[in-house]
């Protein structure tokens, strides 16, 4: 039986928590050691193995994660960052907080991620070129580094992404926050040079209890300072000082952050990724289920994936033509069919209206697409029976335009 028919609705995410998790926790509590531990180590450690990266830093959000990768870059007040409006804010809010000013660059329709090809055209046109970064025109700033947002779960096209941060001497930091078990080239995201973020957010495919994220590279050199940054700038965490050592002294050799994990967040992460391949699988199932009841609905569009990368369908997104988005919206939750809308754009949002040199029109690609795009429910308890509910509700919806 169905999600839907066992509890009479069907929400557009659900996390797969089970005995497992409730025994990870008790195994935390009878240790008596809550916050940043061995469970975080171990942690880390299972992650890297899955991603095949070199290390990992795990912290309590993907904007965490954003957050300490732009620090150790050295980010910071008079620099530019490269992303795209059509993102989560906290992808620009990031770049804000650390100083930086966020230069935007509208998506490709076809797969949601940043446009190389607009990328290019925004560097050649607003910036001059000295021994060491490209050099603003207008404002004098350096631009220092990329961010690609992973949209859904595909993969931004990062071949030309490294090309153009090798021409420019630009760092990446990729956003992951859909990503986890998703491949590019046959390669897994997480296993690159770069600096990359993940997020176990509440509806994401894994989860670390409600929030969490981590950090990862093969890009070794940064690993030091992302832990600093991570907690208060500390060189020696608590549980190395008060339970392996049983000495209380540290320096503090950066301006940190309160950042780190809890020991209860990771071992409920450690099971979940027992399960990541399972869940990416029913996820990817979903997908392809929707695909096929949806092909003939004149209504929907659905942007494939390309074939050379493997999406893990964080998202399922489709968009919406000949019929108004947010009707559809409240007539699916009058059937109790919850769904959402990935995303606002960033520079649409007052706070950006206000304070940055964006108006409405200024990114197109990104605002069509939101008018238009849907992400249907999508998560590992769902079946067959749950996607044909769900397609049987639009059509019915669509029939009586």
């Amino acid at each position: 039986m169905g999600f839907f028919k066992k509890n009479g609705y069907l929400p557009f995410s659900e996390p797969e928590i089970g005995e497992e998790e409730l025994n990870a926790v008790k195994r935390v509590f009878k240790r008596n050691w809550f916050t940043s531990g061995p469970e975080v180590k171990e942690f880390e450690k299972e992650f890297s193995e899955i991603v095949n990266s070199k290390f990992s830093v795990a912290v309590n959000s993907a904007t965490a994660a954003l957050h300490i990768s732009l620090k150790a870059l050295g980010i910071g007040a008079g620099d530019d960052v490269i992303s795209v409006p059509f993102t989560f804010v906290s992808t620009i809010n990031t770049i804000v907080e650390s100083g930086a000013f966020p230069v935007l660059v509208d998506i490709d329709e076809k797969s949601y991620n940043i446009s190389p090809e607009k990328v290019v055209e925004k560097i050649e046109q607003d910036y001059e070129f000295s021994e060491e970064y490209p050099v603003n025109k207008k404002t004098g700033n350096r631009l220092k580094a990329i961010i690609p947002v992973h949209y859904a779960g595909q993969p931004a096209d990062m071949d030309e992404i490294d090309q153009i941060a090798k021409k420019y001497n630009l760092k990446i930091i990729e956003d992951a926050a859909h990503a986890i078990g998703s491949f590019y080239k046959g390669k897994k995201i997480g296993n690159s040079k770069n600096l990359v973020a993940f997020s176990f957010y509440s509806n994401k495919n894994i989860t670390t209890g409600g929030e969490g994220g981590i950090v990862c590279s093969n890009s070794e050199e940064y690993e030091s300072l992302l832990r600093l940054y991570s907690l208060h700038g500390i060189d020696k965490e608590a549980y190395s000082r008060l339970r392996q050592e049983g000495l209380p002294f540290y320096d503090v050799k950066v301006l940190g952050f309160k950042y780190n994990m809890t020991d209860i967040a990771a071992a409920i992460g450690r099971e979940q990724l027992k399960r990541i391949e399972k869940i990416n699988r029913k996820r990817r199932l979903i997908a392809k289920l929707y695909s096929q009841y949806l092909s003939e609905v004149e209504e929907i569009v659905i942007k494939p994936v390309s074939k050379e990368k493997k999406s893990s369908y964080h998202l399922f997104p489709v968009e919406i033509k000949n019929y108004e988005r947010d009707s559809l919206i409240k007539e699916l939750l009058n059937k109790k069919i919850q769904t959402s809308v990935h995303f606002i754009p960033v520079h649409l949002f007052s706070y950006y209206k206000k304070h940055y040199p964006y108006k409405e029109g200024d990114f197109p690609v990104s605002e069509a697409i939101f008018r238009r795009i849907l992400s249907l429910p999508i998560f590992p308890a769902m079946d067959e029976g749950d996607v044909k509910i769900v397609v049987k509700a639009i059509k019915d919806i669509f029939s009586k335009k």
